[in-house]
């Protein structure tokens, strides 16, 4: 990762896309289990914890909507989240959880 953008021009709609791209391509390759990232965006002083936690739950959402697994790849890889402040950590984890359970409650169910 070489930069978002000017300073200050990285928004949570670039993140949610960034996000979007991101967990895309891992599809994309069709053979990757698991995958590591950080949070991007929210040490910049542009972006909030939550504003890019959200971002991360919204991008990875459109990606499953719209980003078929090519043939043969039967599995969502896992992705991991690195962050070594353990304080920081839980914050985030929390912000992730909030706003996956707002989207689950939020989609419309299918029967």
């Amino acid at each position: 990762m070489v930069g978002m953008g000017r300073m200050g021009s990285f928004t949570e709609r670039r993140a949610a896309r960034l996000y979007e791209s991101l967990l895309g391509e891992v599809l994309g390759l069709g053979h990757v289990r698991k995958a590591a990232i950080v949070l991007i965006g929210a040490h910049s002083g542009t972006l909030k914890l939550r504003q890019t936690a959200r971002a991360l739950i919204h991008g990875f959402d459109a990606a499953l909507e719209t980003m078929a697994a090519p043939p043969g790849a039967s599995f969502t890889p896992e992705v991991l989240l690195i962050e070594l402040d353990r304080l920081r950590a839980e914050k985030i984890q929390k912000a992730l959880y909030d706003f996956a359970r707002e989207s689950t409650e939020s989609r419309p169910r299918r029967n």
